[in-house]
Order: C-alpha cells, then sequence, then structure tokens
C-alpha cells in the first residue's frame, strides 16, 4: 500500500518544483511543504527517492522573502477557510519553514523563517497557529525560550474532560478542517511539539487518549489531516 499511495503521489509534483491539488503548476506552497513532511516520514520505513526530497526543499526555500518569510501561494484550491489559511503570511511561514527544519534542510532559509517567527510572536493568537509556530521553534531547538513560551500559553488554551484533554481549533486548519477534525488536528500538533521539548508529558498521555478515544467508526479521524 505504502509503494502505490509513493507512485500516487509522486505523479502530483509539476514541472519546475513542487507539488499540486491535481498535478498541475503553478505548485502550492502549503501542499508541497506538507508532502515533503510525508515523504520524509515515508523515508523512514520505505524506499524514497532522496532526489524527490532534495528538489522539493530548495524549491520551498527558493520562494523565501527577504525578511525571511513565505507569502501565500497563488493558485490551486483557494476559497474559503483554505483562503483564511493562505492569506496569513505568519501562518505560512510557520508551515513552511516547520517542513523544512523537520525534513533535515540546513540551508539559511530555516533560521531566516525562525528570526521571522521570533520577531512576530505576539501576532500568534489562536492555538492552530500557537501549535504550528511551536513545532517550527523546536524543530530547530527544543530549548528555545520561544518555543517554550508558546507551550506555555498551548497549556493555558487546553481543555479537560475528565481523563482527557485536546485542543479546540479556533480557526480553520491548513486543508479546512474545521469542528471535531480541526480539534483533532490541532491536538494532534500540540503533542508533537510537547513531546519534541520534553514537556507536560501527563497532558500529552490525555491528549493521546482524546485521540483514540475519537477515532470515526472506520477507525480513522475524519479527514485525510486529522
Amino acid at each position: 500500500y505504502i509503494n502505490l499511495g509513493y507512485q500516487r503521489l509522486v505523479t502530483f509534483e509539476v514541472p519546475g518544483g513542487g507539488f499540486e491539488w491535481f498535478g498541475k503548476a503553478p505548485a502550492h506552497r502549503i501542499l508541497t511543504a506538507y508532502g515533503l513532511m510525508e515523504f520524509h516520514d515515508m523515508s523512514k520505513v520505505h524506499e524514497v527517492d532522496p532526489a524527490i526530497i532534495a528538489r522539493t526543499q530548495q524549491w520551498l526555500a527558493k520562494g523565501q522573502e527577504s525578511d525571511g518569510s513565505y507569502k501565500p501561494a497563488e493558485g490551486g484550491i483557494r476559497e474559503g477557510a483554505i483562503n483564511k489559511f493562505t492569506d496569513d503570511v505568519l501562518r505560512n511561514t510557520a508551515y513552511v519553514t516547520w517542513a523544512l527544519a523537520s525534513t533535515g534542510y540546513s540551508g539559511p532559509e530555516v533560521r531566516k523563517g525562525v528570526d521571522y517567527l521570533h520577531k512576530h510572536l505576539s501576532d500568534v493568537k489562536e492555538t492552530y497557529t500557537l501549535a504550528l509556530a511551536a513545532n517550527t521553534l523546536a524543530a530547530v531547538d527544543p530549548e528555545d525560550d520561544d518555543a517554550l513560551s508558546l507551550l506555555k500559553r498551548l497549556f493555558e488554551k487546553r481543555k479537560e474532560d475528565n481523563d482527557v484533554v485536546y485542543w479546540p481549533a479556533e480557526s480553520e486548519t491548513a486543508m479546512h478542517g474545521t469542528g471535531a477534525a480541526g480539534d483533532i488536528e490541532v491536538t494532534g500538533l500540540a503533542i508533537q511539539a510537547f513531546i519534541r521539548c520534553g514537556r507536560e508529558l501527563g497532558t500529552v498521555g490525555k491528549a493521546i487518549t482524546y485521540l483514540v478515544k475519537n477515532k470515526d467508526a472506520y477507525g480513522t479521524w475524519q479527514s485525510t489531516q486529522a
């Protein structure tokens, strides 16, 4: 199944680099960042052409602005909630920088992206962007003071219900996640950040219980991203 999925995924790469919803140029930046992390994770258990990972990293990196940010992508699915995500420079910067840092890219773009986040953390208000930014900073340095500060803010935003903990999305996620699916996605992101920094592991355990209890009737979590 992994091999079949891998062969299908590579067909969505577009000429010039990057990936798009239907494999047609122009490539979409957030989708490409998501795909990069997917390929990198896949490479731990299945053969993946390293050239795909390298050229996708390079394609993302070259889209960086001089101030370290990443502007919204053009083209692709850009209506409704996805517009709200792709029109947010801070979210875009966090997502792309996270993808580069977590897949082992060592170019200067990672540091520039992190520096941009450090300067704009006061703009982060809701849980989804908090979790994204925390993962980004933690991927570079799990002891980063701002990463730990974001985790404290995330911890304060948790919702406890008996033996479970979760985080409400408070906004649409990158791929239009809302409602229960959005909460699951944000909770998953928060768990990753806390684990990477080795903080609040008791709460992490309760959050994992929340994920287990929220499987749907098919044994999955309602959406691809969740």
